[in-house]
Parts: C-alpha cells; structure tokens; sequence
C-alpha cells in the first residue's frame, strides 16, 4: 500500500502566488471561505479600480466596505483567467505581485441570453501581499482596466 502523496513545501514565491490564485478561484466557484482567507481582515485593506485614463472607478477601505462591495460576486458568474505573473519581495513579509488579467461576468439568468449582457475586464493587476499570522494575504489589490466589453454596471451595483 502507497502512502497519500504530499506534495512539497511551497517557496516563498509560490506561496505569494497561491494566494492570486486561491482568490480568484474561490470567486469564480462561488467559495466564500477560500475568497476570505485570501485577504488581510482590517482596515488596512484597500481596494483600487482605475480606469484605462488612471482616474478611480472604485476606492473602497477596509475589510467591511471591501467584503460588503465584494459579495455581489457571488450572485454572479465569474471567469478570470490570469498570465504574466511577476512576483518582488519588498522584504521577508511583503511581496508586490503584478499581474494581467482577463474577467468575464455575467448574471446567472443572462448565461444564454443572445444579446450581449456581460462585462469583461482586460486589467493589469498590482497586489500588496503580505503575512499575517504566519499566512500570506492581500493588503491592497489596485486593478488597473485597460480595456473592457459590456457595461459593468448590468452586472454589479457600483
């Protein structure tokens, strides 16, 4: 009999990764714990949406206004496809990651619907990702559109 495999220790870098990745997935399978365990839970935390001009779109502060904004993702359908991965560690407890991103949302009700009804999103993502309690979370998630289809506010309430 085989022993269950264990994969190995993840390095530092992998790890800062996971957390991108464990966050948007936990959005695009509607998991709310995994999204939660993704972030710092104070008022530390902000969230920055710019348009393709830098102008803010979305500025929100803290856990509270964060999650509360945040849970409409959870009515919705998500896909967010991530590529060109950058990881810089500003010192043993805080990493800088960037990112590109594709997102696709649309309302579970319009999936079919043959008239367009979905927002998609082409941004360059910046993440402050640090530990806390031993664990690595976002601190700050500035979203950066430079391109999209759709009308965002046909699937979110800004």
């Amino acid at each position: 009999m085989s022993s269950p495999y264990a994969p190995p220790p993840l390095t530092p870098r992998e790890a800062v990764t996971e957390v991108l990745y464990r966050c948007l997935h936990a959005i695009d399978s509607n998991d709310k714990d995994g999204f939660n365990s993704s972030f710092v839970q104070t008022e530390e935390l902000t969230f920055e949406e710019l348009s393709s001009e830098a102008a803010p779109m979305l500025h929100l502060v803290g856990w509270s206004s964060f999650s509360a904004f945040m849970q409409q993702l959870f009515d919705i359908i998500t896909t967010h496809t991530t590529s060109n991965v950058l990881v810089e560690f500003q010192d043993a407890d805080t990493a800088i990651l960037k990112c590109t991103s594709v997102a696709y949302h649309v309302r579970p009700e319009n999936v079919a619907a043959t008239q367009e009804t979905s927002f998609t999103g082409y941004s360059l993502y910046t993440l402050t990702i640090v530990k806390d309690g031993g664990a690595w979370k976002i601190k700050r998630w500035e979203i950066k559109l430079s391109r999209s289809t759709g009308d965002l506010a046909s699937v979110l309430t800004l």
